[in-house]
């Protein structure tokens, strides 16, 4: 009840002048925002605004190196807890019906330690996946395998579950012969992770 109370609290003071004490820098995108929301929810702001370097000085913190409509949902997901914007009139360079920007932001949750925001991402991503042999999918997949296995752990799980959660229809349904194809030319960590959990090892 109490995080609801916050939540709806700060959810539209994302970029609002009034008592933001902070901006984010990304690209040619800035944002105004405020410590209290990003220090309580991430080490790694907190940080950032504690350890007396520039950005605790200057009161921007630069993120140079990320992508700036990612960055955007992350933002969105500290003061909403949530990523997808309710705003018709919302920017929406990304499409979030896309699998891999899931990986992105993905990716973004684990660099800035948002372990709530990276199991929110995931259900997302799991419930994107399609049919194995669409190259939608195969696309995805790609993507995922090709991450440092230990960071990506949570994005294989998934896809393996779908997998494994759609293997009749995958394996004996019209979809077969796309899924054995996709097979052939897929990562061989692929080919093992569903082989061991077909052969029921895990």
């Amino acid at each position: 009840m109490a995080d609801t109370t916050f939540r709806l609290g700060i959810a539209n003071q994302l970029n609002v002048p009034d008592l933001s004490d902070l901006k984010i820098r990304c690209a040619d995108r800035e944002w105004l925002v405020h410590k209290l929301v990003l220090c309580t929810q991430s080490t790694y702001f907190d940080r950032a605004v504690k350890s007396g370097m520039k950005e605790s000085h200057d009161g921007v913190i630069d993120l140079q190196e990320d992508d700036p409509d990612i960055v955007d949902h992350m933002l969105r997901w500290f003061y909403t807890g949530d990523y997808q914007s309710k705003d018709k009139d919302a920017l929406k360079p990304t499409h979030l019906s896309k699998p891999e920007i899931h990986v992105l932001l993905f990716e973004l949750a684990d660099k800035y330690l948002l372990d709530a925001f990276k199991m929110l991402v995931v259900g997302r991503f799991y419930s994107l996946l399609q049919p194995c042999g669409n190259g939608a999918f195969v696309k995805a997949m790609t993507y995922v395998y090709k991450m440092d296995r230990t960071l990506s752990g949570p994005l294989r799980y998934a896809i393996l579950t779908h997998v494994m959660d759609n293997k009749e229809a995958e394996f004996g349904g019209s979809g077969s012969h796309n899924f054995i194809r996709m097979m052939r030319n897929s990562s061989i960590d692929f080919a093992v992770d569903v082989a061991v959990k077909l052969a029921g090892y895990e």
